[in-house]
């Protein structure tokens, strides 16, 4: 018997057919047993998870404030120059510069750059830069250089680079 190529094109595609038609099956239809398994909260606890990072936020918010200046960043220099002022004096330092530099905003703050000059005996000199460390301070040290003025006395020179932060939201 003569297999005529109609009745074998019809069958080979056919069978192209049928096995695109598997082959979609599959990729549509996921095997049995394979659903995955979705836990779900109970209210009351999606309640008491949102509460608790509520007050996490508001927490972390605060300890931002503290540590960042809550004024115009124009505003900023200023105060920042007479806290400054103020901790020379009680520490006997005599503050030469201070002189703003260039302002770096990233990630939601400005950081305002400040270069301080301070001479002044040793211990003073050490006891002014402590008082960046302290608490109440918004101002932190980013490079710090002391050297003698003269081998004769205890009198030294500090070239403190500062950063004061500030949230970007806050003042222009």
């Amino acid at each position: 018997m003569k297999l005529n190529s109609k009745h074998l094109n019809w069958g080979a595609i056919s069978a192209v057919v049928v096995l695109v038609l598997i082959a979609a099956y599959d990729l549509i239809v996921p095997p049995p047993g394979t659903e995955r398994i979705v836990t779900r909260k109970s209210e009351s606890q999606l309640k008491a998870d949102k509460e608790n990072a509520m007050m996490e936020l508001a927490e972390s918010e605060q300890t931002v404030n503290s540590l960042t200046w809550q004024v115009s960043r124009d505003e900023v220099g200023p105060n920042a120059m007479a806290w400054v002022s103020q901790r020379a004096r009680q520490n006997n330092v005599e503050v030469s510069a201070f002189r703003p530099q260039r302002t770096v905003d990233a990630e939601g703050l400005h950081q305002l750059n400040y270069l301080v000059t301070a001479e002044g005996p040793y211990p003073s000199v050490m006891r002014f830069i402590k008082e960046f460390e302290g608490p109440g301070s918004l101002l932190a040290i980013k490079a710090l250089q002391v050297a003698s003025i003269d081998g004769a006395s205890d009198t030294v020179r500090a070239t403190i680079s500062l950063v004061a932060y500030q949230e970007a939201k806050t003042g222009g």
